[in-house]
């Protein structure tokens, strides 16, 4: 799928050489599930099909964000956490204890991190698609920057933070195994991954030297 910017935003399917014009600003969180995009209009999530029908909206209300993953759509506003499979029917929804971060979906888990007292201390709850809890971690002294699955079915988690108590932060990158152990821990002085991606079982990290506060 190849986005153009024509006085608002316009999708170009490869099957067809016809231009699909979003009900989107530039400034929308537009995502791709497959052969779908998504967007939020500040109020309601969308799901457009190849030839420009709508296939499913959910409202979420004002402030939303969300995530799409190999399990679906994981959606968060204030407290409020949803969870959306690729037909749009909401399987899990719960009001979390705190505000929400942001959230994470793979094929078998949610990750949902939640604020804590100060930018450095935060929860990372992870369930299953139903709201189960399998996990639970505190993370204290680190800003949490994101969270993913990847392996066989999305099995593993991965969580990236920050340690900025010393004279130049240190990237922390570790992986669980949701429900029993931690698989494995990373640490990075050099240099701050600012973004991770999954491919054939691996994780591959983006990062950069330069910071710019």
């Amino acid at each position: 799928i190849i986005f153009g910017v024509v006085t608002g935003v316009r999708a170009l399917f490869s099957s067809d050489t016809s231009t699909v014009r979003l009900h989107a600003s530039t400034e929308s969180n537009i995502q791709a599930m497959g052969e779908n995009v998504l967007y939020y209009d500040d109020m309601t999530l969308y799901c457009v099909a190849p030839n420009g029908k709508s296939r499913w909206h959910f409202t979420l209300g004002a402030g939303a964000d969300y995530r799409v993953g190999g399990g679906g759509v994981i959606a968060w506003a204030g407290q409020q956490v949803y969870v959306l499979n690729k037909n749009g029917v909401c399987t899990f929804n719960d009001r979390m204890t705190s505000d929400v971060l942001f959230g994470a979906i793979g094929q078998s888990y949610i990750a949902v991190a939640l604020k804590g007292a100060s930018d450095t201390e935060s929860t990372l709850v992870v369930m299953d698609h139903n709201g189960v809890q399998a996990e639970q971690l505190t993370l204290s002294d680190l800003y949490v920057m994101d969270a993913g699955f990847f392996s066989t079915n999305d099995s593993l988690m991965w969580v990236l933070s920050l340690d900025v108590a010393g004279n130049a932060p240190i990237t922390n990158l570790a992986t669980y195994e949701p429900g029993r152990m931690s698989t494995g821990a990373l640490e990075l002085s050099d240099q701050v991954v600012y973004r991770v991606y999954s491919h054939n079982n691996n994780l591959m990290l983006v990062d950069t030297s330069t910071i710019t506060c």
